[in-house]
């Protein structure tokens, strides 16, 4: 599998874990998968939980992770509330990675890191390995995104638990790293 070769690779070259604990969250994980672990080999595992983060880390508050991946996650979506989990991910001082599908959304969502959960950005850049299918937007007819277009790694400003609860202005916009040629 994809997750026992990532091992192998960091294993082989002596900068990663000899094994892999990967934690799925979120909404979308399928109901039969809830609270489940499966192996991905050797001492490697996966966890599924269908919730919130808050919930899960709430559940199953066990070693901090070493990384935060989140993948499309809508922090700037108002149909969620992020404040609890948002308050969790500013707690854990661990590096947090988001994925977004546009530069605009990324630029949104480190607004909402910057300003609500004091995450500092460390950077933004197009990923190399968006989705390979392009997807057109349901609400404006000329745009065409990939998923997972972008991406942003964020650290703990300093590790506290604040998070603002009101608006307030945001830090800088992302700023779009220079490839060296």
């Amino acid at each position: 599998s994809a997750w026992r070769s990532a091992v192998k690779c960091f294993h082989l070259l002596g900068t990663g874990p000899s094994s892999l604990f990967v934690s799925f969250v979120g909404l979308d994980v399928p109901e039969r998968l809830h609270n489940t672990e499966k192996s991905l080999g050797g001492e490697s595992k996966a966890r599924f939980f269908r919730g919130t983060y808050d919930a899960f880390r709430a559940e199953h508050s066990t070693t901090p992770p070493a990384l935060v991946l989140g993948y499309n996650m809508g922090l700037s979506c108002p149909d969620y509330n992020w404040t609890p989990t948002l308050r969790v991910l500013a707690r854990l001082g661990c590096p947090i990675v988001v994925t977004t599908n546009t530069f605009m959304e990324l630029s949104m969502e480190q607004e909402i890191l910057e300003s609500k959960a004091r995450m500092a950005c460390e950077g933004v850049s197009e990923n190399p390995f968006p989705c390979p299918c392009p997807a057109q937007s349901g609400t404006v007819a000329n745009d065409v995104y990939r998923r997972n277009q972008w991406f942003g790694i964020f650290f703990a400003a300093q590790r506290t638990s604040h998070v603002d609860n009101g608006d307030t202005s945001a830090g800088e916009k992302p700023k779009k790293k220079r490839r060296k040629t």
